[in-house]
């Protein structure tokens, strides 16, 4: 057992426990007050040297010999073993205990005023008594206190060893587990972490969570990028609590975007088309493969959210990534339930014929496989039976543009405060009349401008002027929707844009804004 002897009397002793700490010190032994207060400031164990009855005996024979009125002042360390020799030996000692080191200087000031003319205590007592003019006596442990204390230190210092040797077990096999791991008690409060875990939990200012009930899996953005983190009930020795794995993503194309779907989304499905549509994914809900074809703006990454959603509950991953990038050999996760290909028209039909290879062995696995593409996508066909959907544009579902204008309407009032609370007749049957060829973002942008153009609770036709044409045959003659507004207002659009031509992706669009995603994320909520 290697032993640092360091010295530092009460508060000075607080600097060295942090340096002892530091450098991995298993026990610290100290004695009397000043253990007292090391081991209120540390989790280490902190052996006292006591004071025994014989190092007492000691200091009051040689006390014998001085003339005048004596005590004995210290913590209860001191004065406890002295008050049975000082009875037992019928001796005239005045004892005096004390709480805190700053109570020393009063005691023994009142002792001199009394009369007192020799203290005997610890190094504090001995000092101040000194500086007082008394004579002092130094109650020290012997050598047999001293011992003692180094055989209970090296008996706990091999139980740590012990118990050290098989933490390091439990981390090296937690590493194989995840980059990082945290264990909550009942009432969500960490008791033990390690690997790389976020210091205030999954999410900026937010903590770890609440007991799980159930394995869930679910994204954090931490300062170690975004994790996977999975929430496990954990049982142990009578007290239950939540295991937190904390895994970094398997490294995919720079275009991939990982999601996890805990409700589902909204789709407008007033029209008969929606509902029909939305009939036949009840119906086959049992399938894993799946191709949607619809224009952009129409909302097939919500459509296939939905399919996950339906299909697996709340539980696992779901991942777009481009078709060109799915085609290289990459690893997916294990918590992957759905993996939703984007960008399939840019393949040629060897590339079609390889991806398809990929797609049989995601099958295989018994995921979940979507694709998503423009209504002149022929080569799903290479790909196996599937369910086919045809997700019709805005200007064939006429029924649905009220309802999905209403929630955006109420959408912008949550999250922006807008006045505008609901659309008004004329204002209604304006948007109902124009054919929306930019379908649902188009129809999205266009409330948003509106709602903010407007001072009252109800949208008029008027709020929609300059928004959109009045006949389809002149847009080509009136101002571009883009270009209209205030420079945050054309900002936003753009945003959209290319946020709805990139199929939802956040982390695509920032690249091709040239921002980070937490700048995409905060103009959004602008």
């Amino acid at each position: 057992m290697t032993v640092e002897i360091r010295e530092g009397n009460l508060g000075a002793a607080l600097p060295v426990l942090k340096e002892a700490e530091a450098a991995g010190a298993d026990v610290i032994v100290s004695r009397g007050g000043t253990a007292k207060l090391l081991k209120s400031r540390t989790s280490l164990p902190v052996i006292d040297i006591h004071i025994s009855g014989y190092d007492v005996l000691r200091a009051v024979t040689v006390a014998e010999g001085y003339p005048g009125r004596k005590a004995i002042v210290g913590f209860s360390g001191i004065t406890a073993g002295a008050r049975v020799i000082v009875d037992l030996l019928g001796l005239k000692i005045e004892l005096h205990t004390v709480e805190d080191e700053s109570e020393v200087t009063g005691i023994i000031g009142r002792l001199k005023e009394q009369g007192i003319r020799l203290v005997m205590g610890d190094v504090v007592t001995v000092n101040s008594a000194t500086g007082m003019g008394l004579e002092s006596i130094l109650i020290q442990s012997g050598a047999e206190s001293i011992l003692d204390a180094y055989e209970r230190a090296k008996d706990i210092q091999r139980l740590l060893s012990g118990a050290k040797r098989e933490l390091a077990m439990f981390r090296s096999a937690m590493a194989h587990q995840a980059d990082g791991a945290v264990i909550l008690n009942e009432a969500g409060e960490p008791v033990w972490s390690g690997g790389q875990v976020p210091v205030s939990g999954p999410s900026a200012g937010a903590g770890y969570g609440s007991l799980a009930s159930s394995v869930s899996v679910r994204l954090a953005e931490t300062e170690y990028g975004t994790m996977k983190v999975t929430s496990k009930p954990f049982h142990s020795e009578g007290e239950d609590g939540t295991l937190l794995l904390f895994e970094k993503l398997r490294e995919h194309p720079s275009q991939a975007e990982y999601q996890t779907v805990h409700h589902p989304p909204v789709i407008i499905a007033e029209s008969d088309a929606m509902q029909k549509l939305m009939g036949e994914i009840e119906e086959r809900i049992g399938k894993r493969l799946w191709v949607i074809l619809g224009e952009r703006g129409t909302g097939r990454s919500a459509l296939a959210a939905h399919i996950h959603y339906r299909k697996h509950q709340d539980e696992g991953l779901m991942l777009t990534v481009p078709a060109e990038e799915a085609l290289i050999q990459s690893p997916l996760d294990r918590d992957i339930r759905t993996v939703c290909l984007t960008r399939l028209d840019i393949l040629t039909a060897d590339q079609h014929a390889g991806l398809a290879e990929r797609v049989d062995e995601w099958l295989e696995k018994g995921l979940t496989v979507i694709l998503a593409a423009e209504p002149e996508f022929r080569f799903y066909q290479a790909y196996g039976e599937a369910v086919c959907l045809n997700l019709p544009p805005l200007r064939e579902r006429s029924e649905d543009i009220r309802a999905l204008a209403a929630w955006c309407v109420a959408r912008f009032h949550q999250d922006e405060g807008s006045p505008v609370v609901r659309i008004g007749e004329d204002a209604e049957e304006r948007l109902s009349s124009y054919p929306w060829p930019g379908n649902g973002i188009e129809l999205t942008q266009v409330i948003r401008k509106a709602v903010r153009n407007s001072e009252g609770a109800v949208m008029s036709s008027a709020d929609l002027e300059c928004l959109i044409p009045r006949e389809p045959e002149f847009e080509n003659s009136h101002p571009d929707p883009l270009l209209t507004g205030t420079l945050e207002e054309i900002e936003r659009t753009i945003i959209e844009r290319i946020l709805e031509e990139e199929q939802g992706n956040q982390t695509k669009t920032a690249k091709r804004l040239g921002i980070n995603r937490t700048t995409l994320w905060r103009k959004l909520r602008l």
